[in-house]
Protein backbone atom coordinates (compact mmCIF):
# COMPACT_ATOMS: atom_id res chain seq x y z
CA UNK A 1 0.00 0.00 0.00
CA UNK A 2 1.19 3.53 -0.60
CA UNK A 3 0.40 6.46 0.66
CA UNK A 4 0.23 9.70 -1.74
CA UNK A 5 -0.30 13.43 0.09
CA UNK A 6 -2.15 16.10 -2.27
CA UNK A 7 -0.50 19.07 -1.38
CA UNK A 8 -2.55 21.64 -4.17
CA UNK A 9 -5.12 20.92 -7.24
CA UNK A 10 -2.53 20.74 -9.95
CA UNK A 11 -1.44 17.08 -8.64
CA UNK A 12 -1.51 14.71 -10.90
CA UNK A 13 -3.71 12.88 -8.37
CA UNK A 14 -6.01 15.23 -7.53
CA UNK A 15 -9.01 14.64 -10.36
CA UNK A 16 -9.06 10.75 -9.34
CA UNK A 17 -9.98 12.00 -5.87
CA UNK A 18 -12.25 14.50 -6.78
CA UNK A 19 -14.23 11.87 -9.03
CA UNK A 20 -14.31 9.60 -5.91
CA UNK A 21 -15.19 12.10 -3.56
CA UNK A 22 -18.27 13.48 -5.26
CA UNK A 23 -19.05 9.77 -6.18
CA UNK A 24 -18.61 8.76 -2.87
CA UNK A 25 -20.83 11.14 -0.93
CA UNK A 26 -23.97 13.02 -1.61
CA UNK A 27 -23.74 16.74 -2.06
CA UNK A 28 -24.99 17.53 1.38
CA UNK A 29 -22.30 15.62 3.10
CA UNK A 30 -19.78 16.97 1.23
CA UNK A 31 -17.91 20.91 0.21
CA UNK A 32 -18.27 21.73 -3.42
CA UNK A 33 -15.01 21.65 -4.96
CA UNK A 34 -14.44 24.82 -4.80
CA UNK A 35 -14.32 24.98 -1.10
CA UNK A 36 -12.73 21.92 -1.15
CA UNK A 37 -9.61 23.42 -3.05
CA UNK A 38 -9.31 26.41 -0.44
CA UNK A 39 -9.57 23.40 2.69
CA UNK A 40 -6.43 21.72 0.91
CA UNK A 41 -3.61 24.61 1.61
CA UNK A 42 -4.89 24.49 5.57
CA UNK A 43 -2.21 23.41 7.28
CA UNK A 44 -4.47 20.75 9.65
CA UNK A 45 -6.08 19.20 6.63
CA UNK A 46 -4.50 16.51 4.78
CA UNK A 47 -5.37 14.94 1.75
CA UNK A 48 -4.22 11.17 1.29
CA UNK A 49 -4.62 8.68 -1.91
CA UNK A 50 -4.16 5.32 -1.65
CA UNK A 51 -2.62 3.17 -3.96
CA UNK A 52 -2.30 -0.76 -4.00
CA UNK A 53 -0.85 -2.86 -7.09
CA UNK A 54 -0.32 0.01 -9.13
CA UNK A 55 -3.80 1.67 -8.83
CA UNK A 56 -6.11 4.18 -7.03
CA UNK A 57 -7.45 1.86 -4.11
CA UNK A 58 -8.64 4.87 -1.60
CA UNK A 59 -9.23 8.61 -0.54
CA UNK A 60 -9.04 9.69 2.47
CA UNK A 61 -9.49 13.09 3.80
CA UNK A 62 -8.57 14.01 7.68
CA UNK A 63 -7.34 16.96 9.89
CA UNK A 64 -4.85 16.47 12.67
CA UNK A 65 -5.35 18.95 15.18
CA UNK A 66 -3.74 19.59 18.24
CA UNK A 67 -4.53 16.33 20.38
CA UNK A 68 -7.79 15.26 18.14
CA UNK A 69 -7.41 13.36 14.37
CA UNK A 70 -10.74 13.93 12.58
CA UNK A 71 -11.61 11.89 9.82
CA UNK A 72 -13.88 13.99 7.64
CA UNK A 73 -14.18 11.52 4.26
CA UNK A 74 -12.95 8.06 3.82
CA UNK A 75 -13.81 6.21 0.40
CA UNK A 76 -12.71 3.60 -0.94
CA UNK A 77 -12.89 2.46 -4.57
CA UNK A 78 -15.87 0.26 -5.88
CA UNK A 79 -13.34 -2.61 -6.90
CA UNK A 80 -11.21 -2.67 -3.54
CA UNK A 81 -14.55 -2.87 -1.52
CA UNK A 82 -14.26 -6.14 0.54
CA UNK A 83 -10.29 -6.85 0.37
CA UNK A 84 -10.16 -5.47 4.13
CA UNK A 85 -8.12 -2.39 2.84
CA UNK A 86 -10.07 0.14 4.43
CA UNK A 87 -9.12 -1.70 7.78
CA UNK A 88 -5.45 -1.30 6.45
CA UNK A 89 -6.00 2.30 5.76
CA UNK A 90 -7.65 2.92 9.16
CA UNK A 91 -5.31 1.11 11.01
CA UNK A 92 -2.29 4.10 9.49
CA UNK A 93 -4.50 6.59 10.39
CA UNK A 94 -5.27 5.63 14.32
CA UNK A 95 -1.28 5.18 14.27
CA UNK A 96 -1.06 9.18 14.24
CA UNK A 97 -0.59 11.03 17.38
CA UNK A 98 -3.82 12.25 18.80
CA UNK A 99 -5.61 12.03 21.83
CA UNK A 100 -9.02 11.35 20.19
CA UNK A 101 -9.30 10.17 16.59
CA UNK A 102 -13.34 11.51 16.18
CA UNK A 103 -15.31 10.39 12.78
CA UNK A 104 -18.98 11.26 11.87
CA UNK A 105 -21.80 8.39 10.61
CA UNK A 106 -25.10 8.49 9.69
CA UNK A 107 -27.64 7.14 11.90
CA UNK A 108 -28.47 3.42 11.21
CA UNK A 109 -31.70 3.44 9.16
CA UNK A 110 -30.46 1.65 6.72
CA UNK A 111 -27.95 -1.40 5.91
CA UNK A 112 -25.23 0.39 4.72
CA UNK A 113 -24.87 2.83 7.60
CA UNK A 114 -25.68 -0.32 9.95
CA UNK A 115 -22.70 -1.89 8.20
CA UNK A 116 -20.88 1.54 8.63
CA UNK A 117 -21.20 2.05 12.04
CA UNK A 118 -20.21 -1.72 12.68
CA UNK A 119 -16.97 -1.69 10.45
CA UNK A 120 -15.95 1.20 12.83
CA UNK A 121 -17.08 -0.37 15.53
CA UNK A 122 -14.72 -3.50 15.29
CA UNK A 123 -12.09 -0.61 14.68
CA UNK A 124 -12.28 0.43 18.31
CA UNK A 125 -14.63 3.64 17.86
CA UNK A 126 -17.53 4.04 19.77
CA UNK A 127 -20.74 5.74 19.41
CA UNK A 128 -21.29 8.90 21.60
CA UNK A 129 -24.61 8.91 22.54
CA UNK A 130 -24.85 13.04 22.78
CA UNK A 131 -26.74 14.76 20.25
CA UNK A 132 -24.92 15.71 17.47
CA UNK A 133 -25.09 17.94 14.37
CA UNK A 134 -23.01 18.35 11.58
CA UNK A 135 -22.35 21.89 10.56
CA UNK A 136 -23.24 22.26 6.78
CA UNK A 137 -20.83 23.05 4.54
CA UNK A 138 -22.91 25.72 2.79
CA UNK A 139 -24.45 28.61 4.28
CA UNK A 140 -27.83 27.42 2.51
CA UNK A 141 -28.16 23.87 4.27
CA UNK A 142 -29.64 23.50 8.00
CA UNK A 143 -26.80 21.53 10.29
CA UNK A 144 -27.47 17.56 9.28
CA UNK A 145 -27.71 14.91 12.63
CA UNK A 146 -25.45 12.81 12.75
CA UNK A 147 -23.79 10.52 15.35
CA UNK A 148 -19.95 11.65 15.85
CA UNK A 149 -17.76 7.99 16.62
CA UNK A 150 -15.17 8.33 18.75
CA UNK A 151 -11.89 5.94 19.70
CA UNK A 152 -11.56 6.45 22.73
CA UNK A 153 -15.22 6.69 24.21
CA UNK A 154 -16.04 10.12 25.09
CA UNK A 155 -16.54 10.22 29.06
CA UNK A 156 -18.36 13.12 29.50
CA UNK A 157 -20.45 15.87 27.89
CA UNK A 158 -17.87 18.45 28.67
CA UNK A 159 -15.24 16.81 26.55
CA UNK A 160 -17.79 16.17 23.91
CA UNK A 161 -18.67 20.06 23.75
CA UNK A 162 -15.09 20.59 24.34
CA UNK A 163 -13.97 18.59 21.15
CA UNK A 164 -16.84 19.14 18.65
CA UNK A 165 -16.34 23.27 19.26
CA UNK A 166 -12.98 22.74 18.23
CA UNK A 167 -14.23 20.33 15.46
CA UNK A 168 -16.40 23.07 14.32
CA UNK A 169 -13.87 25.91 14.58
CA UNK A 170 -11.24 24.84 13.03
CA UNK A 171 -13.10 22.44 10.30
CA UNK A 172 -16.57 24.27 9.33
CA UNK A 173 -17.02 27.52 10.59
CA UNK A 174 -13.95 29.06 8.57
CA UNK A 175 -14.87 27.35 5.23
CA UNK A 176 -18.70 28.25 4.90
CA UNK A 177 -19.99 28.98 1.00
Amino acid sequence: MELIRIFSTGDEHWPDVVDLYTRSFPERERRNINTLEIVLTDRYFHAVKFVINNGFAALMFYWQLNDLVFLEHFAVTENNRGKSYGKQMMAWLLKLPATYFLLEVEHPFDDNSQRRIAFYERLGFSTNHYEYFQPSYRETDDPLPLLLMSQPAIDSLDTFQLLTRELHEVVYDRFLL
